[in-house]
């Protein structure tokens, strides 16, 4: 199986997390350059093979790669986990949103009929047709959420997961 690598070179394994104080990297903040750099370089890689980040870098310790590695895995594992609770949300949301459409779309058509009884030849097919057509467009959103609207939240949660388990080798120059 081969490896998906990105290679880049620092002048020091911090100048990665740069942007981040030490309190902000212990509450599993990366930078937004270098989140966005990671998306960026491994969104098209293939997801079977191992990802690999290796950085080539002037000045560095044993100790300094560990903390690159372990602030990358501990980032995209948190971004994990809100991801999940994005999609949770999203999948409350459609559901709510679909019955409320549905009731929508049966006081349309129970007006409809009610109109049509009640008025009889005196209610005109255009009201009776734009009662239909209204209360079917009030299922248009709940049915694009259900539909389409998940795919995105998926993806970003599956590039999270596979870099959370991003492999950092770091390089002396």
């Amino acid at each position: 199986m081969s490896i998906y690598e990105v290679k880049l070179e620092l002048e020091r394994p911090k100048a990665f997390l740069d942007g981040s104080s030490p309190a902000l990297q212990s509450q599993n903040v990366l930078p937004d350059a270098t989140a966005e750099f990671l998306e960026r370089n491994f969104q098209q890689a293939p997801r079977k093979n191992p990802w690999v980040l290796s950085l080539s870098v002037e000045n560095t310790t044993a100790e300094e790669s560990k903390e690159l590695q372990a602030a990358i895995t501990a980032y995209y594992t948190e971004q994990v986990q809100s991801s999940r609770a994005d999609l949770r949300q999203h999948w409350h949301t459609t559901r709510q949103i679909f019955v409320y459409g549905g009731i929508f779309l049966g006081l349309c058509l129970g007006l409809q009929q009610l109109l049509e009884q009640v008025l009889a030849e005196r209610f005109p097919d255009f009201i009776s047709e734009g009662l239909i057509i209204i209360g079917w467009v009030a299922l248009w959103r709940p049915a694009e959420m259900l539909t389409y609207d998940w795919l995105p939240l998926v993806r970003r949660l599956n590039l999270q997961r596979k870099l959370s388990q991003l492999s950092v080798q770091v390089s002396r120059d």
